[in-house]
């Protein structure tokens, strides 16, 4: 079997342990419906997994360590769960990851450094969790980098200087609790309200952004 597609259905309970460690599956999507439970540590032997959609579940407990393992994923949306705990430390080991939809959950701890050695991703969304600490400056080593979403965290510090080379065409940092000035490449009109809810952040001109 090389893709599970249960998507959008009323089905509920666990997902049964070895579903996660098929070999061959390139495809798990269990989109909207109501499972609970993990996602368990064994699906770092599915090593031809590709896509892996879980969003709009019940899902929780912490993103297991294995899950790095997979190089094979390209796509990772977990969003609108219940997952916690904190993102692996080892997810830059994911160099294939092109998406990575995170949020609405309940994660906590740090963006880990290594996130910036995801070097094919174009999509980052975190927002909704209760992520602190600062923004990882290693996101601005990812040239390929299109949308960068950590709104409505617990993220304090300065806006990294670094995200000022990358060529967004969204980036959302409001409601957190960062600090500063805007690196003045990102103040432009496509940016509108994307630092709103922070209010130690001030525009070059020291005006606050609301």
């Amino acid at each position: 079997m090389k893709r599970l597609r249960m998507s959008n259905n009323s089905l509920s309970g666990r997902i049964p342990i070895g579903i996660w460690s098929l070999s061959q599956l390139k495809l798990i999507d269990l989109a909207m419906n109501q499972f609970e439970g993990p996602v368990m540590g064994n699906i770092g032997e599915a090593k031809s997994l590709a896509q892996l959609f879980v969003l709009d579940n019940r899902f929780s407990g912490e993103l297991p360590e294995e899950i790095s393992n997979v190089s094979s994923l390209v796509e990772m949306e977990l969003m609108y769960n219940q997952f916690s705990g904190g993102i692996p430390v080892r997810i830059g080991e994911l160099k294939s990851l092109n998406s990575l939809h995170l949020e609405g959950n309940l994660f906590f701890g740090g963006i880990p450094q290594s996130i910036g050695s995801c070097v094919s991703l174009n999509d980052i969304n975190l927002a909704g969790n209760s992520l602190s600490g600062d923004i990882s400056a290693s996101l601005g080593s990812l040239r390929g980098l299109n949308s960068l979403n950590v709104s409505d965290n617990k993220l304090f510090g300065v806006i990294p200087a670094s995200l000022s080379s990358l060529k967004l065409s969204l980036i959302d940092l409001s409601n957190d609790m960062l600090v500063g000035q805007v690196p003045e490449s990102l103040l432009v009109e496509a940016y509108d309200g994307s630092f709103a809810g922070n209010p130690g952040l001030s525009a070059d001109d020291g005006k606050s952004l609301r």
